[in-house]
């Protein structure tokens, strides 16, 4: 019988005749492990700077953001989260520095008047009719 065939059949093989081969063995899985986990890495990496673009893509910041943004994330493994907090950081700031600016109109309409209750409005004024609160001008 050949090894492989006891191997299968679960007769027990004869151990290896010296450490080396053992230890050849196990550098040898080390190197697949570490050349799996760079591969692993590299794909990451990949997947991160094609979401890095996407975001950018979508939340209409300016250039000089953007390039803040693709320096700090690009190529490099990141958590999704960290780059949806940080983008949002600059929307945020930009916000605010731009508040001011922004047009603000009253906040309540307590009352609209048309053509038709400002006549009538003339009209009870000069028969002196009393009105209501809500119809004096």
């Amino acid at each position: 019988m050949t090894k492989r065939f006891q191997a299968k059949v679960g007769a027990p093989m004869a151990p290896p005749p010296d450490g080396e081969d053992e230890n050849e063995t196990e550098q040898v899985a080390e190197a697949n492990l570490q050349a799996q986990a760079e591969a692993a890495r590299q794909t990451r990496i990949a997947i991160g700077n094609q979401l890095l673009e996407v975001t950018l893509s979508n939340c209409e910041l300016p250039e000089s953001a953007l390039k803040a943004l693709r320096a700090q994330f690009e190529n490099k493994p990141f958590k999704p989260a960290d780059l949806t907090a940080a983008a949002k950081g600059y929307q945020d700031a930009i916000a605010e520095a731009h508040a001011g600016a922004e047009i603000v109109g009253p906040h309540r309409v307590s009352a609209m008047f048309d053509s038709h209750d400002q006549l009538q409005a003339a009209i009870d004024d000069l028969l002196d009719a009393p009105r209501e609160k809500a119809q004096r001008i």
